[in-house]
């Protein structure tokens, strides 16, 4: 395809810096790597390139492209990622020090693994890393996560930390006893690495910004070798990168960057939008493009994408406009009564696409949702009409602590003779059983070979023993009640598991507990631990025996390992960005989840306040322009409308009168 006269003039933009704002599906990689070309053909060596992506796949692909245009002096073009530039510039620094001193020097990477067991140690009173341990316990990934955050914004332990994102125990902010031991936490994690010689994941970028800052030598080595650089997804980079742009694009300024502030959905992550929105303020003479072509999608796509975007807080640079001039069908919006609808009406629709129109092949088609926690009613009624699909980069919903947890539980009702299963349960803090009590049951059992262990439980506590203050006798014979009513259940063929979960749940004080837990790490999570039981627990109501549920499970399993490829995509809003299908369903519009819960504020009136869904905003952009021909907007009634879906639905084409109709047939069997 012949490129338009906006990317013509941004691939032929050769000094300065230059602000390309690239809309989706305006054709951003092909600019980047065109102009990469048209740099090389004006004489400019490809060692002096750095071009800068946010993700090393897209940079491998990147550099492909580029070789297939220019052949083997692509390869010279330095390309990759934020961090494996600043690991270069760490192993320079490494090798300048060998050179001088004449003393091997490596860069040693502390993993993953050994980077969260030392802040396990340093969260604990009984610390051995600290002489001053910190005064209570804290969660390691919360304190991991927060002086990650601290140094992507380039905040050290000498400096006034960042603690907005990090929850006190009743909620609200830290008190200043949980901000001194984060404090402490990040020193001596500091300090530990330094006398160990290792860098972490985010010292990649810190310790290079620093010693591109502060040491002159190792700065104007890349000032020399760089003459240009171009940087891809600007409307994600945090300070440290933007900052290491700055020093390493010096008294040239040559510096072009490509990016959406529409797509800016990483602030989780230390990104910051202002990077990009004031680009041009920020860098004198700064040349600037706007590529509003979109050629991935029609008109009906392009323009509803465009009308959520004009609801924004921010007067975003750009307006789009369908690049394809194609005519397609018209967005289609639906509100069903409850989630479990929602789920199974979209699974209907896209039997009805594929296996009745003809319109589409599995592959085509993906469901799109704010959290993971979302996708379990979209699985169960997929695998219902025997509908191939596989689940994005999650974690197996089954593999979820909380829901294994409870299958465990279940297993147990299912098989209550598995001793191994049982100490396992009865080990559960939560249970508060004395550690004596498998072995009390296990001497039981060796002497009487022939009865249960509920039997036994039964036969060793009375309720004599709880009116005498038995904490354990209280515990395990509630343990053994719930399980014994949950058997009967199951053998009911009344009884829906859905309501032997919550019910088993309750008995145990299950729902307390992952609750406390949730508190103790002081951290969010996609939807709380609770409604993540109800959750399943309803998904489970169409099946009678726990038996059906664990043959379901398998089934879903195989599903997921199945090698065909031509299968429907699920996978969470922000995994889908830089993707595209040619049919889209953007599910859960219902306000707490998109926009999620934990980004919204509200007024003295109970009023959303708009900047506080900014965010969610463009992620909600992001999930309707990966539609190619085909989109729908869905929301449950059980839950409050989101405003952005109360924003699009008058440039929708309702399609109530299809679900009535569905509704009917589900009611007829």
């Amino acid at each position: 395809m012949p490129m338009n006269p906006q990317q013509l003039e941004a691939v032929n933009h050769i000094n300065g810096p230059c602000c390309v704002t690239a809309g989706a599906g305006a054709g951003k990689t092909t600019v980047l790597t065109k102009r990469i070309q048209n740099l090389i053909e004006h004489g400019i060596e490809p060692q002096s390139i750095l071009s800068i992506t946010f993700t090393k796949k897209a940079a491998t692909e990147m550099q492909e492209r580029l070789v297939k245009l220019i052949g083997e002096s692509g390869e010279e073009v330095t390309m990759g990622t934020f961090h494996s530039f600043g690991l270069s510039v760490l192993r320079y620094r490494a090798w300048l020090k060998e050179k001088r001193q004449h003393k091997k020097e490596q860069v040693k990477i502390l993993p993953e693994d050994d980077k969260i067991a030392i802040f396990t140690d340093l969260c604990s009173p009984d610390s051995i890393y600290m002489k001053k341990p910190v005064s209570s316990e804290m969660d390691a990934q919360v304190a991991a996560g927060f002086v990650s955050w601290q140094k992507n914004n380039l905040l050290f332990p000498e400096d006034d930390l960042d603690y907005s994102q990090i929850e006190g125990n009743d909620g609200d902010e830290p008190d200043e006893s949980m901000k001194k031991d984060l404090k402490k936490i990040y020193r001596a994690y500091e300090n530990l690495k330094r006398k160990k010689e290792l860098i972490d994941f985010d010292d990649m970028l810190t310790e290079a910004y620093l010693a591109l800052k502060n040491e002159e030598d190792i700065r104007n080595h890349y000032l020399k070798r760089y003459a240009y650089i171009l940087v891809d997804e600007f409307q994600d980079t945090n300070v440290a990168q933007y900052e290491m742009v700055k020093l390493v694009a010096g008294y040239r300024q040559n510096v072009f960057i490509v990016g959406d502030a529409r797509q800016a959905i990483y602030s989780w992550r230390c990104s910051n939008v202002k990077f990009i929105l004031e680009f041009p303020e920020q860098w004198k003479n700064t040349h600037v493009i706007s590529l509003d072509d979109n050629y991935r999608s029609t008109i009906e796509v392009v323009d509803l994408s465009t009308k959520l975007i004009e609801h924004a807080t921010i007067n975003y640079p750009g307006h789009c406009r369908s690049g394809l001039k194609k005519h397609g069908d018209p967005v289609y919006s639906v509100v069903t009564d409850n989630a479990q609808d929602e789920a199974d009406l979209t699974a209907q629709l896209i039997y009805d696409f594929v296996k009745k129109q003809h319109r589409v092949s599995w592959k085509d088609v993906a469901i799109l949702y704010r959290t993971n926690a979302q996708s379990i009613l979209f699985e169960n009624a997929c695998i219902a009409l025997d509908i191939p699909y596989t689940v994005a980069g999650a974690q197996d919903f089954y593999d979820i602590p909380e829901i294994k947890e409870i299958l465990s539980f279940l297993r147990f009702v299912e098989k209550p003779t598995d001793f191994n299963l049982f100490r396992s349960l009865i080990e559960m803090p939560h249970l508060e059983i004395a550690e004596n009590t498998t072995s009390i049951i296990s001497d039981v059992l060796r002497e009487h070979p022939d009865i249960t262990i509920l039997d036994a439980i039964e036969g060793i506590w009375s309720d004599d023993d709880i009116k005498a203050g038995d904490k354990t006798a209280q515990e395990i014979l509630r343990f053994s009640d719930a399980i014994e009513e949950a058997a009967e259940h199951d053998a009911d063929d009344k009884t829906n598991i859905g309501d032997i979960i919550k019910t088993l749940c309750k008995r145990l004080g299950y729902y307390k507990f992952v609750i406390d837990r949730q508190k103790n790490k002081k951290k969010a999570d996609d939807g709380s631990a609770a409604s993540l039981i109800d959750t399943f627990a309803n998904s489970c109501k169409r099946f009678n025996h726990i038996k059906d549920l664990f043959d379901y499970i398998q089934r879903a399993r195989d599903q997921q390992n199945g090698k065909d490829q031509n299968k429907v995509q699920m996978m969470t809003l922000h995994r889908s960005k830089g993707l595209e299908f040619k049919m889209v369903f953007v599910v859960g519009l219902c306000e707490g989840i998109l926009p999620h819960k934990n980004s919204i504020k509200y007024n003295s009136n109970n009023e959303i306040i708009p900047e506080s869904i900014e965010e969610e905003r463009r992620l909600c952009y992001v999930g309707i322009t990966r539609a190619k021909e085909i989109l729908f907007l869905t929301s449950h009634s059980d839950q409050k409308a989101s405003p952005f879906f109360l924003e699009l639905e008058p440039y929708t084409e309702d399609i109530d009168e299809y679900y009535q109709a569905i509704k009917e047939e589900w009611r007829n069997g």
